[in-house]
């Protein structure tokens, strides 16, 4: 069985059904997220930028699991990390973060408005994807 967590509710539900997005689109333009950074695609220059502004939540996030989604416009992130203090959990993070084209759309920053760990699970558990559900 597959759950959802909804982080305006802040909890976890049954879903009806899915769309798998390993990147995703906001507001036309594409994003995608790795152990460090998250990037998105600037088409004048048909190249790849880092997302301005995300330093801290970036070194919170170094995992080996990261996937994204388009939250209602805002940039949803969910990652896996091993959990202190013996390393026999891990905890899932969430993290909701505002964008903003800047300097004639040449630069993309993102605020975090929201981030906690939602779920503790074992070890063993493996994320498969994320999938935002329709509003």
């Amino acid at each position: 069985m597959d759950y959802v967590y909804d982080p305006k509710e802040g909890k976890w539900d049954v879903p009806e059904a899915f769309v798998i997005e390993s990147e995703c689109e906001i507001d036309n333009v594409r994003y995608q997220c790795g152990r460090q950074s998250c990037l998105w695609y600037d088409i004048k220059h048909n190249e790849w930028k880092a997302v301005k502004g995300l330093a801290t939540l970036n070194g919170n996030r170094l995992c080996y699991f990261v996937e994204i989604a388009n939250d209602g416009g805002k940039l949803l992130i969910l990652w896996g990390k091993f959990a202190p203090p013996r390393r026999q959990n891990k905890n899932i993070w969430c993290a909701v973060i505002a964008l903003e084209r800047r300097n004639n759309d040449e630069e993309v920053w993102g605020k975090v408005e929201w981030a906690s760990v939602v779920l503790t699970v074992p070890k063993s558990y493996v994320f498969l994807r994320c999938e935002v559900k329709p509003v």
